[in-house]
C-alpha cells in the first residue's frame, strides 16, 4: 500500500482517516496470513499512523518522496514482501472480510491473475461488480495480484498510465487466469465519487 497523504490534483478527502479504513479491512480478512506493506511515500503522517497498529503483519517502511504514480513505492513494497502473492491495495479503496479467503481457493498456480472489482454506481447509490477487461481503462491495480518471484516490477515516471504499463508486463507471462472472486471496493473514482 503506497501511502502519501498530502493534496494532490483530484485525490480523495479524509486520505488520513480513509488509510485506516483500509488498514481495518485487511486486519478484518478471515484469511489470517497476509502481510500488509505500507510504503510511506516521504509521508510521516503515514509513519505515525502505521505505528499505531501492533499487529505484527502490518509493517510500515519510508521512503524518500517520489513523484506522483512512480512506481517506487510499490516496487519498495515488492521488495520487501515475504509471502507467495503481491496483491494491492490503495489508501482510499478498501477489501471486503473474504475476500483474501476467497482469493486464496480460487488459486491454482497460475504466474497471475486478475479479477472483478466493486464500484459505486452514482445513478443506483449502490455498489455492483466492475468487469474487468485487459484494455487500457477497464483494468487497473485494484484488478491484478501475482506471484512474488515473477520478477516484475513497476515503471518509474510520472503518468497516469501506471497501472496499464505494469498490466502489459505481467501479459508478457502468459500463464494467467481470471477469477471468480471479487471483493476489492474502489471508494474513490476522481471527478466521479469519494466514499
Amino acid at each position: 500500500m503506497p501511502s502519501y497523504l498530502g493534496k494532490y490534483p483530484n485525490s480523495a478527502r479524509y486520505r488520513d482517516k480513509k488509510i485506516r479504513r483500509a488498514i481495518d479491512s485487511v486486519l478484518k480478512q478471515s484469511y489470517p496470513n497476509w502481510e500488509l506493506i505500507v510504503v510511506a511515500d516521504g509521508c510521516p503522517k503515514t509513519v505515525e499512523i502505521v505505528k499505531t497498529y501492533k499487529d505484527p503483519r502490518i509493517k510500515g517502511f519510508l521512503i524518500q518522496k517520489q513523484m506522483r504514480w512512480d512506481g517506487s513505492q510499490r516496487n519498495t513494497g515488492i521488495s520487501r514482501a515475504t509471502k507467495d502473492y503481491i496483491i494491492y491495495l490503495d489508501v482510499d479503496d478498501m477489501y471486503e472480510p473474504d475476500y483474501l479467503e476467497n482469493l486464496n481457493k480460487e488459486i491454482t498456480g497460475h504466474d497471475w491473475y486478475f479479477v472483478d472489482d466493486i464500484w459505486y454506481n452514482t445513478r443506483e447509490k449502490e455498489f455492483k461488480r466492475n468487469a474487468c477487461e485487459l484494455e487500457l481503462t477497464r483494468c487497473g491495480t485494484s484488478n491484478v495480484f501475482h506471484r512474488r518471484d515473477l520478477g516484475v516490477f513497476w515503471a518509474r515516471g510520472n503518468t497516469y498510465q501506471h497501472d496499464w504499463l505494469f498490466i502489459n508486463r505481467l501479459m508478457k507471462f502468459d500463464n494467467f487466469a481470471k477469477l471468480n472472486t471479487i471483493g476489492y471496493k474502489v471508494m474513490h473514482v476522481p471527478l466521479q465519487y469519494d466514499l
